[in-house]
């Protein structure tokens, strides 16, 4: 698939508007063959629109640009316009395809219409470079996209998920994954088979992603630690709603369901071991993200998370740490105090990042509430020292933050009251 930035300056191809209305029938020559050729050589882009473009006689494109090899950019409709609206192109553009040099080929139903054949859709969503690789190492993924294509209409939406792995993996980590896949005792025949549907999928997939977190090449560790992410993601829900032909939808939930818990456990410490050893920071950012992703099964890597983003000072790194360990659950015992620590620093960037942290916290920090209290009463600390340490504490406990309010504007209990109240001490 191409990136945006090819769209800058690309020729563009039959980007055209009819204005009369389509031929009865299409007219299928040597320059509508020759369009079909060379759309059927064209990559998806990157990118999509918002919407589709809808031509006159009503058949509607995709929302891709499509780039032939030579970076001309074209459009899903190209095809159709040659074949239905001949009269509306012009010359030069009727030239441009004549000079075109991929050979012809008659255009199946769903290319008069705008759509893409059954063959391109594979490498549409793959990348052809990719699904030529994977089927040169005997790796099935066309079939497995149809079985993806073919499940019912919630399980297909988790199914392309999952198999969304593969349009990320670098070529050249291909021929790695087939040796890993015969480390983890199987054949690609064999892996092709098993991933007939989404949970064989997941279990034949994840042993051969594990061995990749070792392998030499950063982006292929990269990739196989992101993919375990994927694999594990319980988020990716929602609902999907589909126009069918006879004009009425369909409507179905879909929600991905993860790893198994024996799953999850084996391969939690690989992604552990990543963290801890590794020196490249997108690896080892991914992996958090994919130990994250695992849920409390991860529970053994708080500690290691905690301490690494603790020491680093990166903002980077707090944003993934974070977010894993809000997933992961249950690590405000482990940086509460820590965190409280840090808030009598002498370092005012050090005392901002633990309130900041402590407001991720909720709930479960609450026993900072004192500490916090006794920072904002202090008469010496930055404004947004305190306008941080107010956040925490409406994010930790709504009602202190009320009554803190109130204090400042002479409605309620002066702060004092309120941190002798939190520490259990009688204000009189």
């Amino acid at each position: 698939m191409k990136p945006f930035f090819w769209r800058v300056n690309a020729p563009r191809l039959l980007f055209i508007e009819p204005k009369r209305s389509a031929s009865s029938e299409p007219l299928i020559d040597d320059l509508t063959r020759k369009i079909t050729a060379a759309y059927r050589e064209a990559e998806p882009s990157e990118y999509h629109y918002g919407g589709v473009h809808t031509c006159v006689c009503g058949a509607s494109s995709s929302s891709f640009d499509y780039f032939l090899p030579d970076r001309t950019m074209t459009n899903s409709l190209c095809v159709h316009y040659l074949a239905f609206h001949r009269r509306d192109i012009p010359r030069r553009e009727l030239r441009r395809v004549s000079k075109l040099s991929y050979g012809q080929s008659v255009p199946f139903a769903e290319e008069l219409h705008g759509g893409r054949s059954r063959d391109s859709r594979p490498g549409d969503f793959i990348g052809k470079a990719r699904l030529e690789s994977l089927e040169a190492l005997r790796i099935d993924i066309r079939s497995v996209y149809w079985c993806a294509d073919e499940a019912s209409l919630g399980e297909r939406r988790v199914y392309f998920h999952l198999l969304s792995i593969f349009c990320r993996i670098p070529v050249s980590a291909i021929h790695r994954f087939v040796t890993a896949l015969q480390k983890a005792d199987q054949e690609a025949e064999e892996w092709s088979r098993n991933a007939h549907t989404s949970e064989g999928f997941k279990a034949a997939t994840i042993r051969p992603l594990a061995i990749l977190l070792r392998d030499p090449d950063q982006k292929t560790r990269e990739w196989a630690a992101w993919s375990i992410g994927t694999l594990a993601d319980t988020t990716y829900s929602g609902t999907i709603v589909v126009c069918r032909d006879d004009n009425k939808t369909e409507e179905a939930t879909y929600c991905s369901t993860g790893l198994e818990k024996h799953q999850a456990g084996r391969v939690a410490p690989a992604l552990l071991d990543v963290v801890q050893n590794e020196s490249e920071a997108s690896v080892r950012n991914a992996a958090i993200e994919a130990l994250g992703k695992l849920g409390p099964p991860a529970e053994m890597a708080v500690n290691t998370i905690f301490e690494l983003m603790h020491n680093c000072g990166c903002n980077e790194l707090d944003r993934v740490a974070v977010g894993a360990l809000c997933q992961i659950g249950n690590w405000a015992p482990v940086a509460a105090p820590v965190l409280i620590d840090d808030l009598i620093n002498s370092n005012v960037a050090v005392r901002r990042r633990a309130a900041q942290l402590l407001a991720r916290l909720g709930k479960e920090g609450r026993q900072a509430i004192p500490a916090l209290l006794d920072v904002f009463n202090d008469e010496t600390a930055d404004i947004y020292l305190k306008r941080d340490v107010r956040q925490a504490i409406r994010a930790i406990d709504p009602s202190v933050a009320e009554r803190l309010r109130r204090s400042t504007t002479h409605l309620g209990a002066t702060t004092q009251d309120i941190i002798n109240k939190c520490r259990g001490v009688d204000g009189s």
